[in-house]
């Protein structure tokens, strides 16, 4: 009950299941239970899938902002995707000025 990762281990089982209630449920007990990091990428790409877009922005940050390193691969995919998501939004151009 205490593993964060055991419940972030079952949000993508559930995700890649197409069952994105019961991952949600899983992804958000692992933020409670130890702050999972990696996490709110996934929160995040379930929000947008819900047309959520603000909530996604929000995960998106958050996951870029809790950088441990240089080499933080979930950090840099978060970052990336923010990014593809701003422009399909239209809040910035491509070459990320933002867009008044």
């Amino acid at each position: 009950p205490g593993d964060a990762d055991a419940y972030y281990n079952l949000g993508i089982y559930y995700l890649n299941s197409a069952d994105t209630l019961t991952a949600r449920r899983f992804f958000d007990r692992a933020l409670a239970t130890g702050n999972h990091l990696d996490s709110r990428l996934y929160l995040a790409k379930i929000a947008e899938k819900q047309h959520d877009f603000d909530s996604a922005i929000t995960y998106l940050r958050e996951r870029i902002r809790l950088k441990t390193s240089e080499d933080d691969a979930y950090a840099e995919e978060a970052r990336r995707h923010l990014f593809d998501l701003m422009r399909m939004l239209g809040k910035i151009d491509s070459t990320g000025k933002v867009i008044e």
